[in-house]
């Protein structure tokens, strides 16, 4: 949930922003919270973590919507983001395949 990445991963927002803004004196972090749990509750937002043995070590956080032209649900990847540690070897693409998986799964 996006609560349980909120308490136990938090940390890993600033390091996630500090990698990929181009903008960070004129731009400062400010994430919209209360949308991610809106959007949670009303089922329009799945988050995904991923961890080593103590703690969260990346997210992935899809939303949904509906797509215009075929009125069919559409997923959107709104954040991807995994330690610079892990990033080794499968581990990055081994956490998307379970994303879509799973999304797959809770979709049906």
């Amino acid at each position: 949930s996006y609560n349980s990445l909120l308490n136990d991963g938090a940390q890993l927002f600033k390091k996630h922003w500090e990698e990929i803004s181009l903008y960070q004196k004129e731009r400062k972090l400010h994430i919209n919270h209360n949308w991610f749990f809106d959007a949670e509750k009303a089922g329009r937002l799945i988050v995904f973590t991923i961890r080593n043995t103590t703690e969260i070590i990346g997210y992935a956080i899809f939303s949904f919507g509906i797509s215009t032209h075929y009125s069919l649900v559409v997923a959107s990847n709104d954040a991807f983001y995994l330690h610079p540690y892990y990033r080794k070897g499968w581990t990055a693409i081994k956490f998307m395949k379970f994303c879509i998986h799973m999304y797959q799964v809770q979709r049906q």
